[in-house]
């Protein structure tokens, strides 16, 4: 399960269904108030029989600033593969990435043209001709020396991390025998903190305020320590309790009767 499938079977964990609470709210992609790095944050407030919970849900990382500046690589080599020829190896990537042939094709010549400054397509082109003839990739080879290295490259999408916040990592190498890859990934969650959502939960909407986040492992579902920098709900939200009181009042009025009520499930109104 990719990062954000968990991250949905989370949110789900969160709230109970069948109308005994009022409806979970999800915020806007907002702000996160980095002067560096900005990838935005969301909130998701949601009730169940243990009461209030506020979830703050990063946004979606851009490759630079993830492998860049946040120094993130995947962990787990999952795959690796070796061709003759670079199209044929990439059939095989494209297939252990749960992706396909094209979208991969296109996201090494989009890496090569704007960090080796090399033309992978005009390389593809000539190895397709190559190959039909006696000696030709060896002949392919020697005039694109220029290409034989191993190349450490950040950011490769799959299908199978969701909507793209974790990506999977690619070491490919050209040689005298031909292509290679690896393939890494973190399909297994060892997610750097930063990728981690943060949770503040309690049983009275006012003492929401008043504890500090945690941040939670998406594998288990549970809170796993207070955030390195022991914050608040309010460090990290834009809103005072009074204006979130009000967004979730109006965005489902029953939120009221459980922000006002001493209790996490308020008595029946009485039929008389």
């Amino acid at each position: 399960m990719g990062y954000w499938e968990k991250l949905e079977a989370l949110k789900r964990s969160l709230k109970i269904r069948g109308g005994k609470y009022p409806r979970p709210y999800h915020s806007e992609l907002m702000s996160t108030g980095s002067r560096t790095i900005d990838p935005g944050c969301s909130f998701y407030v949601s009730m169940n029989d243990d009461g209030f919970c506020v979830m703050e849900v990063p946004g979606v990382w851009c490759t630079e600033d993830l492998f860049g500046e946040l120094g993130y690589w995947p962990k787990e080599e999952v795959w690796t593969g070796s061709a003759k020829t670079l199209d044929q190896l990439l059939e095989k990537l494209a297939e252990a990435n749960a992706s396909n042939k094209r979208k991969v094709r296109e996201f090494l010549v989009r890496y090569f043209e704007d960090y080796e400054d090399a033309d992978l397509r005009d390389y593809l082109s000539e190895e397709k001709k190559a190959t039909k003839t006696k000696g030709g990739l060896l002949a392919l080879w020697k005039k694109w020396s220029t290409l034989l290295n191993s190349y450490e490259i950040p950011g490769l999408p799959s299908p199978k991390m969701g909507r793209g916040t974790c990506y999977n990592g690619l070491r490919l190498a050209f040689h005298k025998k031909g292509w290679t890859a690896r393939l890494y990934s973190d399909t297994d969650g060892e997610w750097p903190s930063e990728l981690s959502p943060t949770i503040w939960q309690a049983e009275k909407f006012d003492a929401l305020f008043n504890v500090y986040g945690e941040w939670v492992d998406l594998n288990s579902g549970e809170p796993c320590g207070t955030s390195g920098s022991y914050e608040l709900l309010t460090d990290r939200l834009s809103w005072n309790r009074h204006e979130l009181a009000e967004i979730l009042i109006q965005y489902d009025p029953r939120w009221r009767q459980f922000i006002e009520s001493e209790e996490i499930a308020p008595p029946p109104e009485s039929s008389g």
